[in-house]
C-alpha cells in the first residue's frame, strides 16, 4: 500500500489546501482590520468562516482514511 490518500485524488487535494490558505489569507487580513471584498460566491464572513471549516473536516477525514488502522504497521522488507 503506497501512496493511498484517502477518497480525494492528488488534484482534489491540492485544490482543496489551496481555498484553504485564500480563505485562511482573507480572515486573517479581515482581523488586520483590512477592508477587502468578500472571495466571490460567499455572503458573508461567516459562510467564510464556515467553508473553511468544512474543507478542514474535509482534509482532516482524507488523511484519516489514508492511515493504518490503531495497532496496524507495516513492515518493508
Amino acid at each position: 500500500l503506497i501512496g493511498y490518500t484517502g477518497s480525494l485524488n492528488q488534484s482534489e487535494y491540492y485544490s482543496i489546501n489551496q481555498e484553504i490558505k485564500e480563505l485562511e489569507h482573507f480572515i486573517s487580513m479581515q482581523e488586520k482590520g483590512e477592508i477587502l471584498f468578500l472571495p466571490k460566491g460567499y455572503l458573508s464572513l461567516y459562510d467564510v468562516k464556515e467553508r473553511l471549516s468544512f474543507l478542514k473536516k474535509k482534509v482532516a477525514e482524507n488523511d484519516t482514511k489514508g492511515a493504518l488502522p490503531t495497532g496496524w504497521s507495516v513492515t518493508v522488507r
